[in-house]
């Protein structure tokens, strides 16, 4: 798959909540795979998690649940905690391609791990303001 191919397909698959059954069928493919993963896969794992910790953050504990599940081949022995009630925040205007350059940055060697963090912080900065006030989520992402 090349760099626009990619991207097409993380675009696509990071707008779409994260179906817990595909994600135990992801973790376990991809540790079946262990370093000889499909590049498909890693980016599907990756759209899901950016999925999650920008528009569903509530539902962190179960998709991570479900892939350790899936990695594991067996459930995680913990009390399940519920998300909220509703469909997940809309993505706000830029969050997507701020994203993907800060991928192809690190790709082309152009980035260190604290300006990795310092990029993702911006954009989750972004993400919060972005967030209506009245929003569930708006305060799990800015607690008082």
């Amino acid at each position: 798959m090349d760099h626009t191919e990619l991207k097409t397909r993380f675009l696509a698959a990071v707008e779409t909540p994260p179906d817990l059954g595909a994600i135990r069928s992801l973790g376990r493919r991809l540790a079946d795979a262990g370093r000889k993963a499909q590049a498909g896969d890693r980016l599907d794992l990756a759209a899901a998690l950016a999925h999650t910790a920008f528009l569903a953050p509530d539902r962190t504990a179960e998709v991570y649940d479900a892939l350790a599940e899936g990695w594991r081949g067996e459930a995680v022995q913990a009390e399940p905690i519920a998300p909220l009630d509703g469909p997940p925040e809309p993505a706000p205007p830029g969050l997507w391609d701020a994203h993907w350059a800060v991928v192809e940055d690190a790709i082309a060697g152009e980035l260190d791990a604290l300006s990795i963090t310092q990029r993702t912080a911006a954009s989750a900065r972004s993400w919060a303001r972005a967030l209506s006030p009245a929003s569930p989520r708006c305060r799990i992402a800015t607690p008082a």
